[in-house]
Order: C-alpha cells, then structure tokens, then sequence
C-alpha cells in the first residue's frame, strides 16, 4: 500500500520505519528541504538499520493510498487547506482535542490515533525507538487501511477501538499534566510522583481536566501509572522546549481553559500553570518547525 505520511517528527518518522517494516510504500511529506534530502540522500535510520523513504516538501504528483498527518495542532490548519487527496483515509495523530472539530470540516470520515510508543528524532533523519507501544486508532468507518494496520502486527501494534473518544480524552489528561510541569521543573516526568510539590500541582491539573472532560476522579491512577511507565522520559514539550520550538499549550492546557470556561467549571490551575510556562519561555526565539 502506498502511505504519504504529513510530518517529519518523531512520531512521523515511527511511522514511516513500521510501515516499511510492513511492506508498505513510505512517502513522507516534510516541512523542510534539508530534511528531505537527508532522508534521501541517507534513508531513514532507526535502530542501526537504514529504510529507504521518499521525501519531499512537495506532495502534488504523489497518489497515495492512505495519508497519516502527524503534525503540531499549530500547524494543522495549514496542512489541511492543501493538496491531500480527499478520496483516501485521513489518520489524524495530535495532542489534544481540538483537531477533531477542525478535522471533520475537511474530510467526510476522518480518523484518529493516540500513539504511547516512546520515540525521539534524532536528526532530520534518524529516530530512536525509547519503548514500544500501540497506535490506538478509532473512528466513525473502520477502512481496509485500518485492517492493514492491524494485521502488520509488532512491532506497530496497531488496534481499532469503538471509542476514540475515550482514549483522546485519557490522552489528554496525561498531557495536560505531564508536559507543562516538565517544562516548568525541566525534568523527566518521574520527578512529578517524586516531587511533593509538584504531585500537588499534577493533581490540581488533573482534577480541572478531569471535571471538564466529564471523567472520574479514579482516572488519576491511570495519570499516575503513564508517569511511572515513562518516569525516565522526557516529555514531547520539554523537548520542544529545549530545541526553542513553539510549544502547545494552546492545544493541551488551553483546551481545558477554554472549555472549562464554555462550561464555567473552575481552571485557576490551568491557567496559573499556563502563565507561568509562558513567562519561562518569553524570552526564547520560538522556531516553528
């Protein structure tokens, strides 16, 4: 099958070496010259092996059978209003909700996936597999696509569940606490079970979070055990972070302030967190790439 995948973080590169692993033809879309011509003048590097993807800025002559669009939420408007072939599955992988609203408005069946594989981009060209995971993936059609992916089996792991809903809402509470505190303290995300002060403020944001998404108080044990299970990672906005990037508050945190606010539910945490990110990285050169 002949996959375009929109993105080339680390999440798109992931992707890419599991579809190729699968059989699959890889074309990844980048936002860059430079890192398309990494990935093909030097392959696609992940665990001392070298996969051979074709890569460009430019996706206009290419027919895919399917497109994964792994990019920011910052940019998803940007990508969505241009050339993508309409008449093929849209697999959507972002934090957040948001994207879900703005998704339907330019494709008549999207789909979407949280990914809790652990991976970081190297280089242009190069990903590092930190531990294995699932691409849980949901919708309102279940396509060929997706019976492709799930009989590709390991290393991708992939999986159809009824209730996407659910697992973006679970998806969310993780990032809504996990990656504004790691910015704010810069450390890995065990230190926030370790730190008395900061398992405070986890579960402040996880109580607001909670009480907006409408889920129970007892999904904090599920908060707490994908901080355990990750507790020597870093997380995907402190790397941003570091590397000077934009970063997505917006998408994460101020999800849960705007929607609190539309359901007059209570973010003073959120929103004092938010600030205080923000205050951090005011004085950075933000690269929006």
């Amino acid at each position: 099958m002949d996959i375009m995948i929109i993105g080339g973080g680390a999440v798109g590169l992931l992707s890419a070496v599991f579809l190729k692993q699968a059989g699959c033809n890889v074309m990844i879309r980048t936002r860059t010259e430079k890192q398309a011509e990494a990935i093909n003048e030097d392959g696609l590097k992940m665990d001392g092996e070298i996969w051979e993807v074709k890569a460009s800025t430019d996706s206009s002559s290419w027919k895919p059978e399917a497109v994964i669009i792994a990019v920011k939420q910052y940019h998803l408007e940007e990508i969505l209003n241009s050339n993508i072939p309409a008449e093929v599955p849209w697999l959507f992988i972002q934090n957040g909700m948001g994207h879900t609203e703005l998704a339907e408005k330019f494709h008549s069946a999207p789909l979407f996936s949280i990914v809790t594989h652990g991976a970081v981009r190297k280089g242009p060209a190069e990903v590092i597999h930190t531990g294995s995971g699932k691409f849980i993936i949901g919708g309102s059609v279940k396509s060929g696509f997706i019976e492709m992916l799930e009989k590709t089996g390991a290393p991708m792991n992939a999986e159809w569940t009824d209730n996407i809903q659910l697992q973006l809402k679970k998806k969310l509470l993780v990032n809504a606490v996990v990656n504004p505190l790691t910015v704010l303290y810069e450390t890995r995300n065990g230190y926030l079970l370790e730190n008395t002060k900061a398992k405070e403020e986890a579960y402040k944001l996880f109580e607001e979070a909670a009480e907006v998404l409408n889920m129970p108080k007892s999904s904090w044990a599920f908060v707490e055990e994908i901080i355990e299970s990750t507790k020597l990672n870093y997380s995907s906005m402190l790397m941003d972070y570091k590397k000077g990037r934009a970063l997505e508050l917006e998408s994460i945190n101020g999800w849960i302030i705007k929607e609190g606010t539309n359901q007059n539910i209570a973010v003073s945490e959120n929103l004092r967190i938010v600030e205080a990110v923000k205050n951090k990285v005011s004085s950075r050169v933000i690269r929006r790439d």
